[in-house]
């Protein structure tokens, strides 16, 4: 059986007015439109054969647009929405596209201004170890998405519950530096 895990991606933090619009455009082409190619072509040979996983990168930001990160979590969103469509068309036909939806990664994507946010102080980065091993786990069972860990899963469900005025808030002073 075939596999493809399409983890490449790129983030960039800072008031969207401020930051690089030719760095966002080239987030999106990494984020989203690598993506789709790889999973078109991936997807259309594994539908041939009858058997194959696809596993698409999210992130926690998938649920929550945050401030600071727009452009990323609007990619992440994309991601999530994407994946879950697909794997919705390609019902029966043996092959699967999941997403995966960590949260804070200990890894070099993290740069100096992110670790000084407040979302970073109250859901501390994990051990990349620990991702890929969520990593495996779904990509050999029959489950849709996962969110990596507890607190990770309750965070993505507040705005299920919370008035989106008040989830904004919540967000925006997360996603601020930490004084």
């Amino acid at each position: 059986m075939s596999h493809l895990i399409n983890n490449a991606g790129i983030g960039v933090y800072g008031e969207f007015t401020s930051t690089s619009l030719q760095e966002e455009l080239e987030m999106i082409e990494l984020n989203c439109s690598s993506l789709v190619v790889l999973t078109k072509l991936f997807s259309q040979e594994m539908v041939q054969k009858g058997a194959g996983s696809i596993m698409n990168i999210a992130s926690l930001l998938s649920f929550l647009p945050f401030p600071y990160y727009a452009v990323y979590s609007a990619t992440k969103a994309f991601v999530l929405a994407f994946s879950e469509t697909v794997n919705a068309e390609l019902v029966g036909t043996g092959v699967q596209v999941k997403a995966l939806c960590p949260g804070p990664i200990d890894t070099g994507f993290t740069t100096p201004q992110m670790a000084k946010t407040n979302a970073y102080k109250v859901n501390k980065p994990v051990k990349p170890e620990l991702i890929a091993q969520k990593a495996i786990e779904l990509l050999f069972n029959n489950k849709p998405k996962k969110i990596v860990g507890f607190n990770n899963w309750f965070i993505s469900n507040l705005p299920r519950v919370t008035p989106d005025f008040i989830m904004m808030k919540i967000k925006k002073n997360l996603a601020s530096q930490a004084n």
